[in-house]
């Protein structure tokens, strides 16, 4: 359900997808979908309240949510927040880093010095 909801989001279609993410049984990933989706539809506060619930479950090294905090500030735009979340996961060796060259939420990431920087820090190939 999450890939759906996340293709749904991606798509232009966050209605759809929060219907999607409601459905998602694992807490990580529900969260991280549903305040990507609330932020598409302009439900700032709902958005807001997914994501600290997220940060307080899955922002520590031990519960390696990290990329997906990143992944809500990348469609938020904060580029900002991105770097600093995707750095924290990369200290904390979070698994889900590996596809994050290839993850539409952070194309517009890839002009950005510091991701590049982070994903030669990764050895990615160029």
């Amino acid at each position: 359900m999450y890939l759906l909801g996340d293709s749904l989001t991606d798509e232009g279609r966050p209605d759809e997808a929060i219907v999607a993410f409601r459905r998602v049984s694992v807490d990580l990933y529900r969260l991280c979908g549903l305040a990507r989706a609330e932020y598409a539809l302009g439900h700032g506060k709902e958005s807001q309240r997914a994501l600290d619930e997220l940060i307080a479950k899955f922002g520590s090294s031990e519960n390696g949510g990290a990329t997906a905090v990143a992944y809500v500030y990348a469609l938020r735009g904060d580029k900002d927040k991105t770097i600093e979340w995707l750095e924290r996961a990369y200290q904390q060796r979070d698994d889900d880093l590996i596809s994050i060259k290839h993850v539409p939420t952070l194309q517009g990431m890839q002009s950005d010095a510091r991701f590049q920087a982070l994903l030669r820090k990764m050895k990615f190939p160029e």
